[in-house]
């Protein structure tokens, strides 16, 4: 009965961190969501203001914008989360890479990477890809 109640415990353990894992990797997900729309308000925002105290109120409210984005882009890092580039020239690799297109790149052979179209991200502690870059590859 020992070795069955040891069995059952160390079972039950192993769901327990798979669940904490999930959860975890949920959650770093939601934050890397938000930092990267957070990227695409911010990338819209307009280049001239208006004069007078509504373009005052309007860039404070941009430069307050750009204080959150950079807090969550640090808590991403502090997660060891960092940028994963899949540099033009380099092998396709469908377990690293997303591919959403293709395209005859003279002096580049097939199944390269020719364009990246979305930026990737990935963890280096354990080492492991959260989010893979979008790519268009050679044919």
């Amino acid at each position: 009965s020992f070795a069955g109640d040891t069995q059952k415990a160390y079972q039950q353990l192993r769901q327990d961190i798979l669940g904490e894992k999930k959860f975890s990797l949920m959650l770093l997900n939601v934050l890397l969501d938000l930092g990267i729309e957070m990227n695409h308000i911010l990338e819209s925002k307009p280049k001239h203001l208006p004069a007078g105290p509504e373009g005052e109120a309007m860039k404070a409210w941009i430069q307050g914008l750009e204080v959150q984005n950079r807090k969550i882009w640090d808590d991403i890092r502090k997660f060891g989360i960092n940028l994963y580039e899949a540099p033009v020239g380099t092998p396709y690799n469908p377990a690293m890479h997303e591919r959403v297109g293709s395209m005859r790149v003279d002096g580049l052979p097939a199944l390269m990477i020719a364009e990246t179209k979305e930026k990737g991200y990935a963890s280096l502690q354990p080492e492991f890809v959260l989010r893979r870059p979008k790519v268009i590859v050679t044919e």
